[in-house]
């Protein structure tokens, strides 16, 4: 059997990715969502963590150089993030790498474009320099090269902020003068950082000009004044990612923004029920009282600060008020 055919644990890769972000950078990017699977959790991302010098000997096909470009490339595309935050030592040259995979769901998402061409700087389909061979680099035929420039570049709507929220084209339709309402209501989508997903939800819903889109406006911006513009973003990705199975989008993300409003003020509710009883226990809870620990230990009390019970006797931690108050009471309960 030939030792050139697939007898060892092969790279993979999504054809669909590598036609939207390279094949170089779809090759990168899958392996290190492989390797980052089983990471521990640092801040909501998984982080795995390695030098360039051994991506080199898990690419070792691609040179230093190339290894480097292809992650500049996906640092620039806001497909990974990278820091060295993470290392104890100052001279560790280690970075940490964790995949966006908010981004990658936006890319799902986006309009279908064209192919990116064989031209693509930032390490599309060409091999390394070193090895060429008779390869000859950003050799294309005329048609494509005249398609590669054709193609417009995706605006990054996120970026764009509250400036160009309020411009009627950020929404695609005719130009026309803006109500002071609907001023308000964008800046408030722009403060909340919703504005890159209002406008995808709206082309995803096709609206134009017109009651609608009013509405719609109004509702995102009610609901970000509530607070409730991470959740909002969150339900508008997932309703857009189910396409055609979601027969109501708008009946949908109504639906379930009203289950994010109703689990936030539950949460409220629950925190301020908190707060109560501890004051009240700390108004119950006086400097001198006496309570008997679970061990049996006849504990003191010293002073109450900050919801914690502090004790005389040294050989104490400090305790919460809501744990001490279910305890004996020297002389009765508390």
């Amino acid at each position: 059997m030939s030792r050139l055919l697939i007898n060892e644990t092969p790279l993979q890769v999504l054809p669909s990715l590598a036609e939207k972000i390279g094949l170089n950078e779809a090759i990168f990017l899958q392996q290190l969502h492989f390797l980052s699977l089983n990471c521990r959790l640092i801040g909501g991302r998984r982080w795995y963590s390695i030098k360039v010098e051994e991506w080199c000997r898990t690419f070792k096909f691609w040179s230093k150089r190339t290894v480097e470009r292809i992650i500049t490339s996906l640092r620039n595309q806001a497909l990974i993030e990278t820091t060295d935050e993470f290392n104890r030592d100052a001279d560790d040259r280690t970075l940490f790498y964790a995949v966006n995979y908010a981004a990658l769901e936006e890319l799902e998402f986006q309009a279908e474009k064209p192919a990116p061409s064989a031209v693509r700087q930032s390490g599309g389909v060409h091999p390394d320099d070193e090895n060429q061979g008779g390869y000859q680099e950003n050799t294309v035929p005329a048609e494509s090269a005249k398609l590669a420039e054709g193609v417009a570049e995706p605006r990054d709507v996120r970026a764009e902020g509250s400036a160009n929220l309020a411009d009627s084209s950020l929404l695609k339709i005719k130009p026309t003068t803006p109500t002071p309402e609907a001023i308000e209501a964008r800046a408030a989508l722009a403060g909340g950082g919703v504005a890159g997903v209002f406008q995808e939800w709206i082309d995803h819903l096709g609206f134009g000009p017109g009651p609608a889109l009013n509405l719609t406006l109004s509702q995102w911006a009610a609901w970000t004044d509530e607070g409730l513009g991470a959740e909002l973003k969150e339900a508008g990705v997932s309703v857009m990612l189910m396409g055609n199975r979601a027969t109501d989008p708008s009946a949908l993300l109504r639906a379930r923004m009203e289950r994010q409003r109703t689990q936030k003020a539950a949460d409220v509710a629950r925190r301020a029920e908190r707060q109560r009883l501890l004051n009240v226990g700390a108004d119950q809870i006086s400097e001198g009282a006496q309570f008997v620990t679970p061990a049996g230990q006849v504990a003191t009390v010293d002073y109450v600060d900050s919801g914690y019970v502090f004790w005389r006797e040294a050989n104490l931690a400090e305790a919460a008020i809501g744990l001490v108050c279910s305890w004996e009471r020297r002389g009765g309960a508390a």
